[in-house]
């Protein structure tokens, strides 16, 4: 379980979409090829699976046609906050502190998440 959780993938997004596996992913009309860096994938698209998400819809949410939408924040840790741009998901970057320690308890959080939920 520690392995998952330290476990890092990069997704290409180019304009066209990527229809090779095991990165498949939708075209967009940005204009320009942008990437995305998934933690502990697999434990995060176990949750997701857990809550009912749709695994083209999540993709679709983070890409798509649009822009995420920036909010204000008063974090402490100075990071950013966004929509995206359908309003179903929060994105927020974070430290590589961060990131280490919500790594750090994952296993914690999935077994949780297991058990309740909703």
């Amino acid at each position: 379980c520690l392995d998952d959780c330290m476990r890092v993938e990069d997704y290409i997004f180019p304009p066209n979409g990527n229809q090779t596996p095991p990165h498949i992913t939708p075209p967009h009309k940005l204009g320009h090829t942008f990437k995305f860096r998934a933690y502990a994938p697999d434990m995060f698209s176990y949750i997701r699976t857990l809550l009912g998400v749709d695994k083209k819809h999540f993709l679709l949410s983070l890409s798509g046609e649009y822009n995420f939408i920036e909010f204000i924040s008063n974090a402490k840790s100075g990071q950013f906050f966004f929509y995206s741009h359908d309003g179903r998901y929060v994105i927020k970057t974070q430290t590589a502190g961060e990131s280490k320690f919500l790594r750090r308890i994952l296993p914690h959080y999935v077994q949780y998440m297991s058990k309740c939920p909703h």
